[in-house]
C-alpha cells in the first residue's frame, strides 16, 4: 500500500502541466498513462555518503581458479555461482570467497553452456524455489539447475536477447520465466513458459525496429513479489518505471527534471539503421527490496524508499584511501551488493546492514 506521503506527492505532480517537463518524454510509448514523479538535484545533496565494500574476490589473487569475465553473482543458499561468459562456465564459491567447484563448463552437451549471462535463485512462491535458474545468451536458452549443479532440462526461445550485456532472467507468475526480448516489434520484455513459448510481452520499445539509436532500449528490470510491482529503466534515461504486475499504479521518477535528453545524451528521434547513435548509459543495476528501489545513476548508487517518496541515501563507493572505485556492474542478491570490475576481475560486496549504518 503506498503511503499517504507518496499519495499526496502523486496528486500534486500529476496536476503540474506538462509544459514543467522535458520535452523528450512525449516521446516514450503510452507515457500519459503514468503520473510523473519530479526528482530535484536539491534532494540529493544532504544525503550524500561515502561507503567502502569489502573485497570478495581477489582477481590477482585467484590461485585455485580464474574467473575470466564475471558478470552474474548470486547466492545459492550458502554457497556463491558466478558467470563466466567467455569461458562459457558457472563457479561455485563458499560465502568467504574459496573455490569449491565447476557447476557448468563450455560445450553443448548436457550442463554445458556457451555463454550464461544471468543466474537467478530465491523464489519460494514457485515451483523453482529448489532450483537455480541459468539465462544463456549464446544458446538463447533457460537452464534449470538442481542446487547440487546438476541440469534439469534447458527451454530455447529464439526471441531471448543474444548478448550477456544487459540480459536477465527472473522467475515469473505461473511458473514462467521474465526475460529481455530481441528484435520484439513492440516490447522488450517477454514471459515464456515452459513450453518456450512466448505468452506475453510490455515494456514499451521506445526506438522503432530497424532504427537508431536501438541501444536506448535496453533495459534494467526487477520485481517485487510480495507487493506485486516490476520496477524498470531504459539505461540511456534518468527514469525509474514503477507499476503494479497487472498494470496498475503506473509511476514514473525522473531523476533529472531539470534537463532535456539532449544535454545530456542521443534524443530519441529515430535516425537510419546505418547511423552511429551510441547511447551513455545514465541509470543501471536496478533493483528492488519491499518498499526500495537500489540503481546506479550514472557513478552513484541511489537509494529511493518510493513509500515515502524520498531519496534515503546517494552512495559513492570509496577504496580504503578514499578514491572512487571502478567497477563496470552491481548486482543485488539476498542482501548483498556484489561489485564487479571486469578489468582485473575482482569482486567486492556490501550489504544491507552496511546501508542501515550510513
Amino acid at each position: 500500500m503506498i503511503s499517504l506521503y507518496i499519495l499526496v506527492s502523486v496528486f500534486v505532480f500529476s496536476n503540474c502541466s506538462t509544459d514543467n517537463r522535458p520535452e523528450y518524454l512525449s516521446k516514450i510509448p503510452e507515457i500519459e498513462s503514468f503520473t510523473y514523479i519530479p526528482i530535484p538535484d536539491n534532494t540529493f545533496e544532504e544525503v550524500k555518503v561515502n561507503l567502502i565494500p569489502s573485497l570478495f574476490i581477489s582477481g590477482s589473487g585467484q590461485t585455485e581458479y580464474f574467473i575470466r569475465t564475471p558478470f552474474w553473482v548470486e547466492k545459492v543458499n550458502d554457497n556463491i555461482w558466478i558467470s563466466d561468459p567467455t569461458k562459457g562456465e558457472i563457479i561455485e564459491f563458499n560465502n568467504k570467497g574459496n573455490f569449491i567447484g565447476l557447476i557448468a563448463t563450455s560445450g553443448h552437451g548436457p550442463g554445458e553452456l556457451q555463454q550464461p549471462a544471468s543466474i537467478h535463485f530465491g523464489n519460494n512462491t514457485s515451483i523453482f524455489s529448489d532450483t537455480v535458474l541459468v539465462l544463456d545468451s549464446g544458446l538463447k536458452s533457460i537452464l534449470l539447475f538442481t542446487l547440487e549443479g546438476d541440469e534439469i532440462s534447458r527451454i530455447n526461445n529464439e526471441l531471448i536477447l543474444s548478448e550477456f550485456f544487459n540480459n536477465r532472467i527472473l522467475a515469473f507468475r505461473n511458473d514462467s520465466f521474465l526475460v529481455p526480448l530481441m528484435n520484439h516489434d513492440k516490447h522488450v520484455l517477454g514471459i515464456i513458459d515452459q513450453n518456450g513459448d512466448l505468452v506475453d510481452s510490455f515494456v514499451n520499445r521506445i526506438v522503432p525496429l530497424g532504427y537508431q539509436p536501438v541501444t536506448h532500449n535496453r533495459v534494467y528490470f526487477d520485481i517485487e513479489t510480495t507487493e506485486n510491482k516490476i520496477v524498470y529503466a531504459y539505461h540511456g534515461l534518468p527514469l525509474i518505471f514503477l507499476e503494479g504486475l497487472d498494470h496498475n499504479s503506473k509511476i514514473i521518477f525522473d531523476f533529472r527534471p531539470e534537463k532535456e535528453l539532449r544535454e545530456y545524451n542521443v534524443e530519441l528521434t529515430p535516425q537510419p539503421r546505418n547511423v552511429r547513435a551510441p547511447v551513455n548509459s545514465i541509470t543501471r543495476d536496478l533493483f528492488i527490496n519491499k518498499n526500495k528501489i537500489f540503481f546506479r545513476l550514472e557513478n552513484e548508487i541511489i537509494v529511493y524508499n518510493y513509500e515515502y517518496g524520498t531519496v534515503e541515501h546517494v552512495i559513492t563507493l570509496v577504496d580504503e584511501e578514499g578514491f572512487p572505485m571502478i567497477f563496470q556492474q552491481m548486482i543485488y542478491s539476498d542482501g548483498t551488493f556484489f561489485l564487479i570490475n571486469r578489468f582485473t576481475s575482482d569482486i567486492f560486496y556490501f550489504t544491507d546492514d552496511n546501508i542501515s549504518e550510513l
